[in-house]
């Protein structure tokens, strides 16, 4: 009898069988439907708690996105930002990034206009003249009669030399003399002194030096000038001053130049600089007591084969930046320190691999150096460094296979890179005049880095030519121990290229 209905037990009695069994199995069905519901109804209930549960999930990194969204939009913004767009000072741009112009470019020639009114240096007062020499001619230049008289109008040239830690100004009068016999006016020749210009060479080599070896802006040149040595001088004189300087400059470079190339050590570089708003390169070439820098517009193979001689054989000590690998493994030897640089980003990277990796390569880039002072400092001799550097140079080159073949990318690439210049890592275990790093290199690029955060570069070519100039000049005579204010001084003497030739030499005689 099939319960949960009010039937009673006769009626069920004389209920058919067959309606009986219909009934019996629809109960039986009814149950299985009942215990399926309560399945289905506790199914659910879960269901809606991992619906609500993934709500949530989903708000929350809907909110941790927005959050990502706005510090990436937050530090491409502080990364974009430069001195036209924020107060950070323009010497924190990059000289590889374009200029930032606030407005649009002027079609007009750089430097004064048409119709501007110039300003000309004037004539210091007969008060402020510490010497005169005045220039008479002696005969007529016609006739050849004796001349006599008197110019009460002849023409006058200035000339500013520094003595004695002031300014001492010298005025040059040329007379003009009318020929009593025939008439005939005769003027005197200027002397030489008279015509070198305004300012003596002193004052010459002074602007070089304060501009070139202490860095000084133009306008803190102005001041230095008016403060130290009560000289009062324009912007546009400071610029005229550093051409001549580089003009006399020019010889001695181009044979330190020369002499650089044909070194069996040499440390080349290079940096960006700034010319006319165009990306441009500085290179250098740096000996043990030459240096020579060279302002080139590109950076690539071909402008390092123009500071570096392909024809010598001395070994040249780089990165690893490709433009180089024109040299042969024998005549290059690769900087351990930057070497250093790739194996510290290696451990930085979040792949334990790579972390190994990088440590290992430390430890023995650490022996390396260690090995190489007691070279330096003489407690090892040259020819001992072979054997003992060998069980580190077989550990590296493990090293490097091994991480050729690791997941990531970044290290394994590095590692394949250096395995091609393997050869270059150990040159300098082969001569001992060649040391492991491009340290000398760098050190003197600092220089020039300086200046170009100053500065940002130069506009014309002429100021890249005193540039490149003045810093050979200044860093191979810092090198020299030699003085550079009086080497200035004798550059820029009137016949200091004919007369002192060897003096000028930025070689060591």
């Amino acid at each position: 009898m099939i319960t949960g209905f009010e039937i009673t037990q006769d009626e069920w009695n004389q209920t058919p069988q067959p309606v009986r069994t219909a009934a019996t199995s629809l109960q039986h069905q009814l149950y299985i439907l009942n215990a399926r519901l309560s399945v289905y109804q506790k199914q659910n209930i879960d269901l809606q708690a991992k619906v609500e549960s993934g709500e949530r999930i989903q708000r929350e990194q809907a909110d941790e996105i927005t959050r990502l969204k706005s510090k990436v939009s937050e530090l491409k913004e502080r990364l974009q930002q430069n001195s036209a767009n924020s107060s950070l000072p323009p010497s924190s741009d990059s000289p590889f990034q374009p200029p930032n112009h606030r407005r649009s470019p002027s079609e007009r020639k750089r430097g004064a206009q048409m119709g501007h009114q110039g300003v000309g240096r004037q004539l210091l007062p007969i008060a402020d003249v510490n010497k005169v020499i005045d220039l008479r001619p002696d005969r007529c230049s016609a006739c050849g009669s004796l001349l006599l008289g008197e110019d009460f109008r002849p023409a006058r040239r200035q000339t500013i030399e520094l003595v004695s830690g002031q300014a001492f100004v010298t005025e040059y009068r040329n007379h003009s003399l009318r020929c009593l016999a025939c008439r005939k006016l005769t003027r005197s020749k200027w002397s030489e002194n008279a015509v070198t210009g305004t300012f003596g060479a002193s004052v010459s080599a002074m602007i070089a030096y304060l501009t070139g070896r202490l860095n000084l802006s133009q306008r803190d040149a102005v001041e230095a000038m008016r403060e130290l040595f009560r000289l009062k001088i324009g912007l546009g004189s400071i610029s005229a001053l550093q051409r001549r300087v580089s003009e006399r400059l020019a010889e001695p470079v181009a044979q330190a130049f020369e002499f650089v190339q044909q070194q069996t050590s040499q440390c080349v570089d290079e940096t960006g600089w700034q010319e006319n708003n165009q990306l441009n390169w500085l290179w250098v070439n740096c000996t043990e007591q030459v240096t020579v820098f060279q302002i080139q517009t590109g950076r690539g193979q071909t402008d390092a084969q123009t500071i570096i001689d392909e024809e010598e054989t001395g070994v040249v000590t780089t990165d690893r930046y490709p433009g180089y690998n024109f040299l042969q493994g024998w005549r290059r030897q690769i900087c351990w320190a930057h070497l250093k640089r790739d194996f510290v980003a290696m451990t930085e990277r979040e792949d334990a691999e790579s972390k190994n990796i990088g440590e290992k390569l430390l430890t023995e880039t650490k022996k390396v150096f260690e090995l190489f002072a007691k070279v330096r400092d003489g407690t090892l001799e040259h020819c001992r460094l072979r054997p003992l550097i060998e069980p580190t140079r077989k550990r590296v080159k493990e090293l490097f296979e091994i991480g050729s073949q690791i997941e990531n990318r970044k290290t394994a690439a590095v590692c394949r890179h250096i395995l091609k210049i393997y050869r270059s890592l150990w040159t300098f275990v082969r001569v001992a005049e060649i040391e492991p790093t491009n340290n000398r290199a760098e050190r003197a690029l600092r220089r020039a880095v300086l200046w170009r955060r100053k500065s940002f570069g130069t506009q014309s070519e002429t100021g890249s030519r005193f540039v490149e100039r003045i810093l050979t000049v200044v860093t191979t005579l810092r090198q020299q121990r030699r003085s550079v204010l009086d080497y200035l001084k004798t550059a820029c003497a009137a016949k200091a290229m004919k007369q002192t030739g060897t003096e000028l030499s930025l070689q060591i005689i």
